[in-house]
């Protein structure tokens, strides 16, 4: 997949994910098999997360192809965070033990899956921002 389309699919899938949600889809609790506690919610919600940050990979050319020390460093920083948001479905069946992310009588296990969620999307934004104060002083020099 060329740089340009996974940016294409990226944009697509962070833009369809925020209707959903914000629209409260019935389509988010269907379960993807069913039968099955995995709700597409979960599925497509991981997708949208996983979205983020690499639209801001695929986007910024300089984190795609960097030549400076400086856009490698940023570069390995975006590539831990898109790790981090693919981890996101695990870390919640870790801490509530099922696919659908209900924590029964554990509100501390819940209160660290909504820190994650709230850690990965603040730190691709901060990402975005401080990439953008670093080219503004690289366009004022």
């Amino acid at each position: 997949m060329t740089r340009k389309a996974l940016l294409g699919f990226s944009l697509f899938m962070i833009a369809f994910t925020l209707v959903l949600i914000l629209t409260a889809s019935p389509l988010l609790v269907r379960p993807i098999v069913p039968g099955a506690s995995f709700p597409l919610g979960n599925l497509i919600t991981w997708i949208g997360l996983v979205s983020l940050p690499l639209a801001i990979y695929t986007g910024i050319k300089e984190l795609y192809r960097p030549k400076t020390k400086i856009q490698k460093g940023f570069r390995a920083v975006i590539l831990l965070i898109i790790l981090l948001n693919a981890a996101w479905g695990f870390v919640g069946y870790y801490l509530s033990g099922n696919w659908a992310f209900n924590f029964t009588n554990d509100p501390q296990s819940s209160l660290r899956y909504w820190n994650y969620i709230y850690f990965i999307v603040l730190s691709s934004l901060v990402f975005l921002l401080a990439f953008g104060i670093y080219r503004l002083i690289q366009y004022f020099r």
